[in-house]
């Protein structure tokens, strides 16, 4: 974050310290405070304030959503929207002793009839945050994320898959999720945000 303020002499100062991470409206005008144009109309402090709070609630809201394959699975735990934004909670857990290195992982919408095959046209929407990004996943161990995108809608003749690859590897994982999980994402309280 970027905080621009004047400052001036006081012998007698009203205020000596500011302590940046709790900003207060007081201090500074809102007029003050920049938002970055891949978060739209939310300013980083709140985005970063929910990533933490669904992160270290641990909450399992979905369960119907999930891959396993050659002991890998990728389940979506939760789907959240706040403020034109929707938050990915998911967690890769390797049951096997081989590490599972993590080539890359994509959300993108396909065709239905094309989803279980490897589709030619595709539209890739990209996280514009991430909490806890996951490189590797040791043997034995799960490790969860959150993923933070942009608003969107899915056709009905089109679905959104979550598509795990690992790097010099065969045990890709893919979630297939429909429109009607999209619509029906949680709602963020404000108030449970701290």
């Amino acid at each position: 974050s970027f905080y621009p303020f004047n400052t001036q002499y006081s012998s007698d100062p009203k205020l000596l310290n500011i302590d940046m991470r709790n900003i207060n409206a007081n201090v500074f005008q809102a007029s003050t405070t920049v938002y970055l144009s891949d978060l739209g109309n939310e300013s980083p402090k709140v985005v970063n304030s929910i990533m933490e709070n669904i992160y270290y609630s641990n909450k399992n809201i979905i369960s119907h959503l999930g891959s396993s394959e050659q002991k890998i699975r990728l389940d979506l735990l939760g789907l959240f929207v706040n403020n034109e934004m929707f938050y990915f909670h998911t967690s890769m857990k390797n049951s096997s002793q081989v590490s599972f290195e993590v080539e890359y992982i994509k959300f993108k919408i396909v065709d239905k009839k094309a989803a279980k095959l490897f589709p030619v046209q595709e539209i890739e929407i990209k996280p514009v945050r991430t909490f806890n990004d996951i490189h590797i996943v040791k043997g034995k161990s799960t490790l969860r994320s959150i993923y933070v995108l942009p608003k969107f809608t899915i056709p009905g003749d089109k679905v959104l898959i979550i598509e795990l690859i690992e790097k010099d590897g065969g045990r890709h994982q893919h979630i297939q999720i429909e429109n009607s999980d999209i619509v029906n994402a949680k709602p963020i309280n404000k108030l449970d945000i701290k």
